[in-house]
């Protein structure tokens, strides 16, 4: 079978690779401690010892809320500074893997808009994933030709890179990188270490 990539749009036909623009509780809560007053053992003590507490059940902390994903939250700022720099802007697609669709997440792909058409972009995608949603869209890459790699952080499915328009110093092309619970995709592999989960 031909592999052919996935997720990908018309913009994207020729990639830049971003190394040449970036340098690289609350406490637990416990129950009110409950006195109870001991008696003396002594006679001569006239009164009770104090009240010594009975420590509560600790309770869990609260989880804190999920960020949403955006175009400038799943970046750095260092990041944001360079495009800045370079004049570039976003554009916003929605996040899919083949036919897996994936609401909650931002895919961007960043460029200079503004000046003379350009084929230069640069493309930086994460979401948070169920485990469904994550078998579903490895399952479509391979059985589109993409290539599996198994590592301590993770899975990666890139392209396979005699088909890639283009790729990193390693000779890898359009990446996705599947962690638990979400997945984040660049146009190179190398790039995405640039994408980070989204912050508050």
């Amino acid at each position: 079978m031909t592999p052919r990539p996935l997720a990908r749009i018309a913009a994207a036909a020729s990639i830049v690779t971003l190394a040449t623009l970036l340098a690289a509780c609350a406490p637990n809560s416990t129950e009110d401690s409950k006195s109870e007053p001991s008696q003396s053992s002594s006679p001569d003590a006239g009164a009770s010892t104090p009240p010594s507490g009975k420590p509560g059940k600790p309770g869990k902390p609260a989880k804190p809320a999920p960020v949403e994903a955006t175009c400038e939250n799943i970046v750095s700022e260092h990041t944001l500074e360079q495009f800045t720099t370079a004049q570039w802007t976003v554009k916003s697609h929605e996040f899919m893997i083949g036919e897996t669709r994936l609401p909650r997440g931002a895919y961007c792909v960043w460029g200079d808009y503004n000046g003379p058409a350009s084929d230069n972009v640069a493309i930086f995608g994460w979401s948070p994933t169920t485990e469904k949603e994550a078998t579903a869209a490895q399952d479509e890459l391979i059985a589109a030709g993409w290539l599996r790699e198994d590592g301590n952080h993770g899975t990666y499915i890139t392209e396979d890179p005699a088909y890639a328009i283009g790729i990193d110093d390693a000779g890898y092309g359009m990446t996705y990188h599947f962690g638990d619970g979400w997945v984040s995709v660049s146009e190179t592999k190398q790039n995405l270490q640039l994408i980070n989960a989204p912050r508050a």
